[in-house]
């Protein structure tokens, strides 16, 4: 018999010493974390602004710490994602003493790629510089070197840190991965406040540096002195080669969506002054909804596929993103149909200061319309991808990528030139949806029948629901940011209603959660006056 007892796999994993969440509230936290990590990088951009100013030394580190960051986050998070599927099956079928074995042989495996990577950043800095900012200032270049000598050190810090924390997530913990994240933030901080003055841009080299290593350093010192992590090169020729062959695809992945952005600003280039800026700003805006939700929803409910996929529960694995797709659609279509709405407010209440003049936020606002509509497809295709990634199929995710990319060149081609750089954000937008569609469709084959045709009404009813629940603030005017407020949680309270009656399966965990708050304060109103008695 292949798959293990649930009670003896929940009694392997216990053994570790960590404590295991659901994929829920493993949300939550991520979500939580990324929240706060968020506000601390803000106040890090202040900082740097303060002591440092737009200058050539801010020129020189950002060119600078571009590609150690690229690799070092590519290499691990590649190996990381990779991991997960990899240790779930080996975890299933052979046992907790050998999955932690392949864990100590990727580690390794990881430690050595980094390390080649660290050492050409290293002895090649000139070259790489030279290569990838050929018209810096020369004494702009020189610093840009050296700090680049420094930085290759990230690479190793960098691909540990997500490689360690994707053995904490195959392990189902997610809490130390997301706290110890909030650590590196903190250091480059105090680097700033306390270092600045005396070492320069040095200091947030160092603060960075300093900050990479100590998370990294707390995750492998608490999975080392469990007996998870370790130094081998004893790794299985057959494992090793399923590994790889869904760690390249993953890998191309993640570099061609960085590839979208290239191809964004190619056609806003032949457009007016201003318009790579403005879809820049846009595009931010969109993104940060995407990395906070998106991204993190995926991290979550990843080991979950991955083990639903290892034990072979394909019912549980199609139930599952069935629903967890139906409740994305029901919060975030109408969100997006919400942003596009009040567009011009958001865009103003973020940018609307200093020299963001007039025609920068109609562009910018105008731009944010079509980055919104395609929100809801942006905030499943991670998902999706992971489910994919969670089978141990890379490919399927790839072609969705590649297909996507084209596509998105050949809509460029006729969309620019009639709309401008709307027409760029369409066109991302409509390539979004098309990559969705096709792994969509190769999930839908490959795990048996989803239920489209409850999606696809969900989607219909989001929709309808969103739009009816526009009309009563339509009809105001928003003078000033209170009546703003009060009509984002006018419009939310409508869609609710209307859902609790046109999607009651889809909004009753809400309603439950309402309940349970409105419990709590009611129990809480009722116990004060006798406590304070």
């Amino acid at each position: 018999m292949h798959t293990q007892p649930k009670n003896t796999r929940g009694q392997m994993l216990r053994t570790v010493g960590l404590s295991t969440q659901t994929w829920v509230s493993a949300a939550f936290i991520l979500i939580a974390c990324t929240i706060i990590s968020k506000f601390f990088g803000f106040f890090r951009e202040i900082l740097i602004a303060k002591h440092f100013g737009a200058s050539a030394e801010v020129d020189a580190y950002m060119v600078s710490v571009t590609l150690p960051k690229l690799i070092g986050s590519g290499i691990g998070s590649t190996l990381g994602i990779s991991l997960i599927p990899l240790y779930q099956k080996i975890l299933t079928h052979k046992g907790i003493v050998e999955a932690n074995r392949q864990i100590r042989a990727i580690f390794t495996l990881t430690s050595a790629i980094s390390i080649v990577f660290t050492c050409f950043l290293y002895f090649m800095p000139e070259v790489i510089i030279k290569t990838i900012a050929p018209s810096l200032p020369g004494s702009t270049s020189r610093l840009a070197i050296e700090l680049l000598q420094w930085l290759s050190l990230i690479v190793l810090g960098l691909s540990l840190f997500y490689l360690s924390s994707s053995i904490y997530n195959a392990l189902h913990h997610f809490k130390i991965p997301a706290i110890t994240d909030l650590a590196n933030n903190i250091c480059v901080i105090l680097a700033l406040i306390f270092l600045a003055s005396v070492w320069g841009i040095y200091s947030l080299v160092f603060g960075l540096i300093i900050g990479i290593f100590l998370v990294t350093a707390i995750q492998v010192f608490l999975l080392s002195k469990r007996g998870i992590l370790g130094f081998s090169i004893d790794f299985k020729g057959s494992e090793l080669k399923g590994y790889i062959i869904l760690a390249v695809p993953i890998l191309f992945c993640d570099y061609f969506y960085q590839v979208v952005g290239v191809i964004e600003n190619y056609f806003a280039s032949g457009l007016n002054v201003g318009s790579i800026a403005a879809l820049g700003y846009a595009k931010r805006l969109s993104d940060a909804v995407i990395t906070l939700i998106a991204i993190n929803i995926a991290r979550a409910v990843f080991p979950k596929l991955s083990l639903l996929a290892s034990e072979e529960k394909w019912n549980e694995a199609k139930d599952l993103i069935s629903k967890l797709t139906k409740q994305l659609i029901v919060y975030f279509l109408p969100l997006s149909i919400l942003l596009i709405f009040f567009r011009k407010e958001i865009v103003k209440i973020i940018f609307m200061r200093g020299v963001f003049d007039d025609l920068a936020f109609k562009m910018t606002a105008n731009v944010f319309i079509f980055y919104m509509a395609g929100l809801t497809a942006s905030i499943l295709l991670p998902i999706f991808f992971r489910l994919s990634f969670s089978l141990s199929d890379g490919v399927s995710p790839l072609k969705a990528s590649i297909i996507g990319i084209l596509f998105m060149v050949f809509f460029n081609y006729f969309l620019t030139p009639m709309l401008g750089i709307s027409g760029i954000a369409l066109s991302s937008s409509l390539a979004v949806l098309l990559s969705l569609f096709i792994i969509g469709m190769i999930v839908h084959r490959k795990l048996g029948r989803l239920d489209t045709q409850g999606i696809m009404k969900v989607a219909f009813l989001s929709f309808f629901c969103g739009l009816l629940s526009l009309l009563p603030i339509s009809q105001f005017g928003i003078s000033n940011i209170y009546i703003f407020i009060l009509s984002i949680i006018v419009y939310f309270m409508l869609y609710f209603v209307l859902g609790r009656f046109f999607m009651k399966d889809e909004t009753i965990v809400l309603w439950r959660i309402c309940k349970k708050v409105y419990r709590g304060i009611l129990n809480h109103a009722v116990l004060l006056p006798k406590k304070s008695e």
